[in-house]
């Protein structure tokens, strides 16, 4: 009896939710969220992710409660297919961690570290890290806001995110992260992000940056180019492909036309941090040998190279060609 009284509430709950007043809407999923608190009702609740994830994008009282219902669903959750739901649900939060409105940029970034906390029991795969590693520019670029709440959400949820992905020596870099520091954090992340084996991951968020260059907030065009210096500043471009170089350096150059003086000269700070850096003297080099490494080490690509199709035909026909002609040699033998 009582299990069919639960699934009545949940039906009104669900007919709450649809209904076109914001009031209402809001009423039913904070009673959704009241009971994702109770484990048992997981399964019953999985049907309702697809439409939680649809209030992500709505009214501000409404997301924050759908983001909160998603939370507790997701922290309360027993079972290994918590992996997928969290997954489906990543590229729908991802965006409300830069929200141009406070409270749910605060909400969704605590909201992100609750549910790591409870992905992290069922040992996350290749797929969950790959979709967690598009959080790490996001919240490095909102932990840059002078809102100490979102400072202390982003730290909350930083600390989280790099027990999840195993970067453990970057946890005591945000675990005591202030609204004074954050550029010392930024610093020490960029810094990790040079060592050897990130660089595609590094590629991957100088990719996002650019993205955040084309914001509407300021704030989020300036913490991009910070975040964009402080690479330059850290990496060693040596061992880093030219047109890479090159494709920083474009993008830096398009910001001379940005409408706000102060990103104009973040842009030209980190241009003159390419060229005066010694490390920037890009070697021509195709492969080094650097102390502390074994063997000779390649220059590394950050970014996906676009394939020349006669290149690539070329490079599946030879193989093709150097087994005929081995044939040919047997033959003849």
């Amino acid at each position: 009896m009582a299990h069919t009284e639960g699934q009545d509430f949940l039906g009104v709950l669900t007919q709450w939710i649809k209904d076109p007043d914001l009031v209402m809407q809001e009423v039913g999923l904070r009673g959704i969220s009241n009971l994702a608190l109770h484990p048992g009702n997981s399964e019953v609740l999985k049907s309702l992710i697809p439409s939680l994830r649809g209030f992500l994008n709505a009214e501000v009282r409404v997301t924050v409660q759908a983001v909160k219902c998603l939370r507790n669903i997701i922290y309360h959750w027993q079972g290994e297919d918590i992996k997928g739901i969290f997954c489906s649900i990543c590229p729908h939060l991802r965006p409300l961690i830069n929200d141009a409105r406070d409270l749910v940029r605060i909400v969704a970034t605590s909201a992100l570290g609750h549910m790591l906390r409870g992905v992290i029991k069922y040992k996350p795969g290749t797929t969950m890290k790959r979709e967690l590693h598009k959080f790490l520019l996001p919240l490095l670029l909102s932990i840059q806001d002078n809102n100490t709440e979102v400072v202390k959400a982003c730290r909350g949820a930083l600390t989280e995110w790099v027990k999840v992905i195993d970067w453990s020596s970057l946890t005591h870099t945000f675990q005591h992260t202030t609204l004074s520091d954050h550029l010392q954090v930024i610093e020490e992340t960029c810094k990790y992000l040079t060592y050897p084996g990130k660089h595609q991951i590094l590629g991957e968020l100088l990719s996002q940056s650019f993205i955040f260059l084309k914001s509407p907030q300021i704030f989020l065009r300036i913490a991009s180019i910070t975040f964009i210096g402080f690479t330059i500043r850290k990496m060693n471009m040596k061992y880093v492909f030219e047109e890479d170089v090159q494709v920083i350096r474009n993008v830096l150059e398009s910001m001379n036309d940005d409408p706000e003086q102060s990103v104009r000269a973040l842009a030209q700070n980190a241009l003159e941090e390419i060229d005066a850096n010694p490390r920037s003297q890009v070697l021509r080099t195709p492969r080094l040998s650097i102390k502390g490494l074994k063997g000779p080490v390649r220059k590394k690509h950050l970014f996906k190279q676009e394939k020349d199709p006669q290149q690539e035909e070329t490079r599946l026909l030879f193989p093709v060609l150097v087994n005929a002609i081995r044939r040919w040699q047997n033959r003849r033998r």
